[in-house]
């Protein structure tokens, strides 16, 4: 029963290596949808360009992002998702898809 269980949190690191990887998106709370990329991830929604209204990719850095993804999809693999006991919730890796 001594054994060394081995961290499972999704950490920042992870999310830029995943980034990197490619096809990785993340589902947020609200429901929407981030691809992920090296550096940043972006979200897809409607804005305005010269007066028209168009698709528009929104980047947002990791840090604003993390506290709100819900699940990692790699390829349609689940990577992570978020568990919770009480008032504390830690985004796990499921052990499927990617490893540390």
């Amino acid at each position: 029963m001594n054994q060394i269980k081995r961290d499972t949190e999704v950490t920042l690191a992870d999310l830029r290596k995943l980034g990197q990887r490619g096809g990785v998106t993340a589902r947020l709370v609200d429901g929407r949808t981030v691809k992920l990329h090296p550096r940043f991830g972006t979200i897809s929604q409607k804005g305005y360009i010269a007066g028209t209204v168009e698709m528009v990719e929104v980047m947002y850095d990791y840090t604003s992002l993390y506290s709100q993804i819900r699940t990692i999809l790699s390829n349609g693999v689940l990577i992570a998702r978020r568990e919770g006991t009480g008032k504390k919730s830690v985004l796990r890796l499921t052990g499927k898809g990617y490893r540390k």
